[in-house]
């Protein structure tokens, strides 16, 4: 009986770990060790890479694939469109709001009636913390939230597909 028991309570712990969701949330903290030429970077949601901004970035060829720019010294977070630095941008204009929620309570469901009508995020809503809805040059929604460091002029950015 001990056996039986024993085991039960392996298989039923073992169903509980595989059952439990890990986080599926990314975090990159940018700041000056991935910066080009410029304190700023582009990220683009869906790979999680970075674009650093050399000194000739207006003029290098090719299309920008990237959803948002971020300069943590100034704070600026801002969309990427079509004519960007007159680059061409991949994909549709990026769009955001601000949500007055915390980053565990963003749903699809709780923000599919929103309009992402925003370019950028006001200095003003710039705080520790802000949590804002971004729809991708891919058309995806992801949940963001920003966490500043400005001692360090560094930016933690997590960050989620809904």
């Amino acid at each position: 009986m001990k056996k039986f028991t024993l085991l039960l309570l392996t298989v039923l712990f073992l169903t509980a770990c595989i059952n439990q969701k890990e986080p599926i949330f990314k975090e990159i903290i940018i700041g000056e060790e991935i910066f080009g030429d410029y304190p700023a970077v582009l990220l683009n949601l869906r790979t999680g890479e970075t674009i650093k901004i050399s000194n000739n970035f207006t003029k290098e060829a090719g299309e920008i694939d990237a959803d948002l720019w971020i300069e943590p010294g100034d704070p600026e977070i801002a969309c990427l469109e079509d004519g960007f630095e007159d680059k061409e941008h991949k994909g549709e204009d990026t769009k955001l709001k601000v949500i007055g929620d915390s980053f565990g309570n963003i749903s699809l469901n709780s923000v599919k009636n929103i309009q992402l009508t925003d370019n950028d995020i006001s200095r003003d809503d710039i705080i520790e913390g802000v949590v804002f809805v971004v729809q991708a040059s891919d058309k995806s929604l992801y949940k963001v939230q920003a966490d500043f460091f400005p001692f360090d002029e560094e930016i933690k950015i997590k960050y989620e597909k809904l």
